[in-house]
């Protein structure tokens, strides 16, 4: 009887140890997919710019043919109840740069969106005409596999080619 019992309860424990590797991995996947679709839409946005220029590490400015400026910028609240997030200022004035009214290019849905934990902007298009973006993703913040979830990082390396 007491060997069923130890049996059992390896059992048990090697079960529950496959079923949180194998939500984990789902998680991770998930989180990459967002990551990835976020990263191609950003990257997208600056192969179509004929200027780009980080105004800080959270902060991407980029410019049209047309002269038109749009911004991009973080904003990593690291706060419990709400997700960090990627947002584009498609009209931003640079000669107004304190008046930013973004929208979300990340999905801010504390389950179900992900939380931007840290991004950054790296690009000088006055000396190279490339730049990089990185991104370090988590789940949603209240995503119920939030608190055993590491960070998902993502870089890319960006031209222009207009």
């Amino acid at each position: 009887m007491a060997v069923f019992s130890v049996i059992s309860v390896i059992a048990v424990q090697i079960f529950n140890s496959s079923i949180r590797a194998t939500n984990k991995a789902k998680v991770t996947s998930e989180v990459e997919e967002s990551g990835k679709t976020l990263m191609d839409i950003i990257s997208r946005r600056v192969r179509q710019a004929n200027f780009a220029q980080s105004m800080s590490s959270y902060y991407l400015w980029l410019k049209n043919n047309d002269g038109q400026s749009s911004l991009i910028f973080c904003q990593d609240t690291q706060n419990p109840t709400t997700n960090g997030k990627i947002l584009i200022d498609e009209d931003w004035d640079p000669n107004d740069p304190d008046n930013i009214q973004g929208q979300p290019l990340s999905n801010t849905d504390p389950v179900l969106g992900v939380d931007i934990w840290r991004c950054s902007f790296n690009f000088d298009t006055a000396t190279r005409n490339f730049g990089t973006i990185w991104l370090q993703l988590k789940p949603g913040v209240q995503s119920p596999s939030y608190k055993d979830f590491t960070t998902v990082d993502l870089f890319q390396t960006v031209s222009l080619r207009n």
